[in-house]
């Protein structure tokens, strides 16, 4: 993201507690944006529009909704993350010509994908009806464009942009679902109020970041040369965004196809009491993850670039090793203070959870599984921040691994707590959060124990012949 911590810092840097709450806020926007614009338009539509709709049709548009969530998530990471660091390479070598070549590739690429991903998994393996099909993909495609203009419009470090976007989108949302209501009470009209909430968002982003790199022309063959070029190089952290997103939402595809789930008219399958209970976890990994947005895009970042400098500048092997001890013991107290922050949420959710379950109207037995969802969001969290700090690192095969591994972990565990009685609910995902927590941990120790190595080594690569690397020599 190309710097976008620094102003944030900057605003924490006033020392008054509301310019540290901005700086979280706008850092939560950047990170989560359209999934709180997903929670917010369930909570304030549920609120508002129950009675008038009624249960069925409210359960119906809120699954469309999670489903429409999972697989604009699943398509556009892998492009996304591959787009940005490619961005990142290009504004750090100056060749900001490129920016809007690499924006409008990955909005076509991921368009072209969710399609590709969405229409046969929900026609042929769910049979959802053919008009609720083109809904459902068009309100992806959508969702998908947004994910990539929240990221390059993220490295403009306009966040007071960002954050207005998502509000006005929200307001006309809610607008537009009560006027549906009150008008055209159906799933499709409800569908589509979501949709232009969203589609608003996207167009006020996309202007400000062609806006700021206006595009002179536009090669196809060229750009997918670039593209091709930058994937032999950073094909791991595509790879890894695809494994973590898959393994966010392998889980719930589980339990959605055991007793758990339900079937819907649609031919959509959810599971509500466990997939609420999830999300009502999640939602406290928000604020930590805004923390370390701004932690590490500016302290480690710092610590990073002065680490390499002396490398550059022909240090001494007793100075690299200094900065090299250094930049460890700031990543490992972040993180420490940090997950003793997110301690503090989760001992806070589990400790009101009964409360929780009876003003939202959830089943009495969704305040253990709250309990189970928060103490695994906890390790959920380690695993996040151990993993991204891999990243930073360029220890991109380690972190593809681990995602990997997270992946494989939520799989087996979750499916085998289907042969454990009801109460064991859940613990799969702990058992999985747990163990990738412990693997990350032990991963990132040992990434910055040869931390030296690596980065002559990397060094190294760099001179092998790419197109990607000629573009921006």
């Amino acid at each position: 993201m190309a710097g976008i911590g620094f102003e944030l810092q900057r605003l924490t840097h006033k020392g008054d507690m509301t310019s540290h709450m901005r700086a979280i806020f706008h850092a939560s926007m950047v990170i989560a944006g359209p999934w709180l614009m997903f929670i917010f338009c369930i909570l304030f539509i549920s609120l508002l529009t129950e009675q008038k709709l009624g249960l069925p049709m409210l359960t119906g548009f809120r699954t469309k909704l999670i489903y429409i969530l999972g697989i604009s998530l699943l398509t556009s990471a892998p492009v996304l993350i591959l787009a940005i660091r490619m961005a990142s390479d290009a504004i750090y070598f100056g060749k900001f010509h490129l920016i809007p070549q690499l924006y409008l590739s990955a909005l076509n690429t991921s368009s072209l994908l969710t399609v590709i991903v969405a229409a046969p998994v929900l026609f042929t393996l769910l049979n959802v009806p053919l008009i609720e099909l083109l809904a459902i993909i068009i309100s992806c495609i959508i969702a998908n464009l947004l994910w990539i203009a929240l990221g390059f419009s993220s490295s403009l470090q306009s966040y007071k942009s960002v954050s207005l976007s998502f509000a006005t989108g929200l307001l006309l949302t809610i607008s537009l679902v009560i006027y549906s209501t009150a008008h055209h009470p159906s799933e499709l009209h409800l569908l589509l109020a979501f949709s232009l909430g969203f589609l608003l968002c996207f167009i006020w982003l996309s202007i400000q970041v062609l806006f700021t790199f206006p595009a002179s022309s536009y090669i196809f063959k060229e750009t997918r040369e670039y593209l091709t070029g930058a994937l032999k190089r950073y094909w791991p952290i595509t790879l890894a965004a695809t494994f973590n997103i898959s393994a966010l939402w392998v889980d719930k595809i589980i339990i959605w196809q055991s007793h758990e789930g339900e079937l819907l008219p649609s031919g959509l399958r959810h599971a509500p009491a466990y997939d609420s209970s999830i999300f009502i976890a999640q939602l406290i990994l928000i604020p930590p993850l805004a923390l370390f947005l701004i932690e590490a895009e500016t302290n480690f970042f710092r610590n990073f670039r002065s680490y390499i400098r002396t490398i550059t500048g022909h240090g001494t092997l007793f100075d690299i090793r200094a900065k090299s001890q250094e930049l460890k013991t700031e990543a490992i107290y972040t993180l420490g203070r940090l997950t003793l922050i997110q301690l503090g949420l989760c001992a806070l959710l589990i400790l009101f959870s009964p409360l929780v379950v009876e003003y939202l109207n959830f089943e009495y037995r969704q305040a253990a599984l709250i309990r189970i969802a928060a103490a695994s969001v906890l390790f959920q969290f380690v695993f996040f921040a151990a993993s991204t700090t891999l990243i930073f690192i360029n220890r991109n095969m380690e972190n593809m691994l681990l995602q990997l591994a997270f992946l494989l972990l939520n799989a087996v565990c979750t499916y085998a707590t289907l042969y454990l009685p009801t109460e064991y609910l859940g613990f799969g995902y702990f058992v999985a959060c747990l163990s990738a927590s412990f693997l990350a941990v032990a991963t990132l120790q040992n990434a910055f124990g040869r931390l030296d190595q690596h980065i002559f080594f990397q060094a190294r690569l760099s001179l092998r012949p790419n197109s990607w690397y000629e573009a921006l020599r």
